[in-house]
């Protein structure tokens, strides 16, 4: 899909969450989808942000989503990120958690605990999470081009970097995601090294759950 017909997309989705509008799960998930997310983000203002807070408590798990991802750009204010870190200790549901880690890891501040219990909950779902990061990207065939874009925008806090490593295994391109994934064993920042090595250790044994 071409950018102007994302961004028009994008202008249309804005006004209906401003309107309060419902959308049904099928859209909301698609919604929920690169490169499309990233045109709504860039739309999303201040003033979304209790409407975006109140969709988080749907019923509907695709609404939720929907609505923490479209928070990204304010996760670090304080009761965005307190809600943010409440709702990760309460919740044991792997699709709110899914959703929540993201905004979770925008934090370039947030506490190595934090870092350690996010890198355990994907290795206890890595298929699962493989699979969905695949779902998000387009499909395999675009994941590692898409986790490469990501390392490389300066939006996005290198502390970060190791949940993209960890994307990047869902790509068929293995060669490449081997190199990529060793290419930050000298990371400057030491989770990100420690998680590229462990990476590129289950690589070699072929285990990645």
């Amino acid at each position: 899909m071409k950018q102007p017909i994302i961004d028009y997309l994008a202008s249309k989705v804005i006004e209906d969450i401003r309107q309060q509008r419902r959308f049904n799960d099928s859209v909301a998930d698609n919604l929920n989808k690169y490169p499309l997310m990233d045109s709504l983000r860039e739309l999303i203002q201040q003033e979304d942000v209790p409407i975006l807070l109140e969709m988080t408590k749907s019923m509907s798990t695709c609404i939720c989503n929907l609505a923490i991802s479209l928070l990204r750009k304010f996760d670090t204010q304080a009761s965005v990120k307190l809600f943010f870190l409440h709702e990760w200790s309460c919740s044991t549901d792997y699709e709110r958690r899914s959703a929540l880690m993201w905004r979770l890891l925008d934090d370039k501040y947030l506490d190595i605990t934090a870092h350690e219990d996010i890198y355990r909950f994907v290795c206890d779902n890595m298929n699962r999470f493989l699979s969905d990061c695949a779902k998000c990207f387009g499909g395999d065939t675009l994941v590692l081009s898409a986790c490469k874009a990501r390392l490389a925008d300066p939006s996005f806090p290198r502390t970060k970097d190791w949940i993209y490593l960890c994307a990047s295994l869902g790509s068929t391109e293995r060669d490449s995601v081997k190199q990529l994934i060793a290419s930050y064993e000298s990371s400057k920042d030491k989770f990100v090294a420690k998680v590229s090595k462990d990476l590129s250790q289950r690589l070699t044994n072929k285990v990645l759950h």
